[in-house]
């Protein structure tokens, strides 16, 4: 009796495991269309929030924030310009989040030359100052912005929303205080913290200067879509402009269509041309030119490192990219009044888990940034 009970045991996980295989290999994604379905609710790495807490009254508007990259960053980011009053939420997304953990393991020089084939191979390739586009590990990030989507599609389908998201990278800072007035005009639906205005076929938004959503977009972007009532909507899915079409059921959100758009096999798209293309097709005309306006306009925008000296990362700028946690830590001190030579005395870090470096190092970033600033 128990032999024949095992061997019957053994038999249906044979079959499981045989079937699941199958729905693999048929699936259009790269996972099992099972398996994207249940990671649609699949918590970030990173979670903090302020709902119980509230927010400032001082604030006049409430920013939730959503950052993918390396988790030591993330920390870095809360621990720093994400601790404004501003901020709802932060949620930080890591590659354990990716849909496909052995992406890199996939051949690269096979999928870059099946991308730049595509009638949409342009959005992969064609990117103002991309580097590394040969690079296995920039193609696997590439997705990432729809794991985002999927996040927002589970967290804001109940409503809840605040008047702006924010999407960064991991080396991103953003200088709250500084694009606080931006955020304050109605009717803009979403921002760019750096615009290339003169890309075609429509705005670009660099990610790694930042995005803000107003909360009329997010209304759209969650709000489950019927034909029979949202045929603006539908016609744009229909026109099929990168393969959602055929992706597409009754009652989907426009977040979880591109969640499941980034997990395509055949997926080919720089995750910045996702987010503007979204932006641009998506949401319903704007007051203004575009859907997407910037903050800043490249190339009189993107303040990169603290080493360069074209554009350098200071204390006035509105935000920046490639920035290492001792960055943050040094821009943030700086900003609250430190002085360069104090931060020795005064930088402490509560959570050990954050990768900085040492306080010399956070005191010597913050010289840097003065001496910036004075030149």
């Amino acid at each position: 009796m128990k032999l024949r009970t095992a061997l019957l045991a053994t038999t249906v996980l044979t079959r499981l495991v045989i079937s699941s295989a199958v729905e693999l290999r048929t699936s259009k994604y790269v996972i099992s269309e099972s398996k994207l379905e249940t990671m649609l609710d699949d918590p970030p790495s990173f979670s903090r929030s302020r709902r119980n807490e509230g927010v400032s009254s001082s604030s006049t508007k409430t920013v939730d924030i959503i950052s993918y990259g390396r988790l030591d960053y993330l920390k870095g980011q809360f621990s720093t310009w994400a601790s404004h009053d501003m901020v709802r939420n932060f949620w930080g997304l890591t590659e354990s989040q990716d849909y496909n953990p052995t992406c890199l393991e996939a051949d690269m020089k096979k999928k870059i030359g099946q991308c730049q084939t595509t009638n949409y191979g342009g959005m992969f390739s064609n990117f103002p100052n991309a580097e590394g586009s040969n690079d296995a590990g920039f193609i696997c990030a590439q997705r990432r912005v729809g794991r985002v989507f999927g996040w927002l599609h589970s967290v804001y389908s109940e409503g809840n929303l605040p008047d702006y998201l924010l999407l960064v990278e991991d080396d991103t800072y953003v200088n709250l205080d500084n694009v606080k007035v931006d955020l304050q005009n109605e009717g803009e639906l979403a921002l760019a913290g750096c615009m290339y205005d003169k890309i075609k076929p429509f705005p670009l938004s660099h990610g790694g200067f930042g995005t803000f959503l107003s909360k009329t977009a997010l209304e759209y972007l969650s709000k489950p879509i019927y034909c029979h009532t949202d045929n603006d909507v539908c016609n744009q899915i229909y026109r099929d402009r990168v393969g959602e079409s055929p992706l597409f059921k009754e009652g989907m959100t426009i977040f979880e269509l591109f969640y499941k758009h980034s997990a395509l096999s055949d997926f080919c798209m720089h995750s910045d041309w996702v987010l503007s293309y979204v932006i641009e097709h998506y949401l319903p005309d704007s007051k203004s030119a575009n859907n997407l306006i910037g903050i800043k306009y490249y190339p009189f925008c993107g303040n990169y490192t603290l080493e360069e000296t074209v554009r350098p990362c200071n204390t006035n700028s509105d935000s920046c990219h490639y920035l290492y946690p001792p960055d943050m830590e040094a821009l943030h001190l700086l900003s609250l009044g430190y002085k360069p030579e104090s931060l020795q005395k005064t930088f402490e870090t509560e959570d050990t888990t954050v990768q900085i470096t040492t306080t010399s190092e956070v005191s010597r970033r913050a010289q840097l940034i003065v001496s910036h600033v004075l030149a």
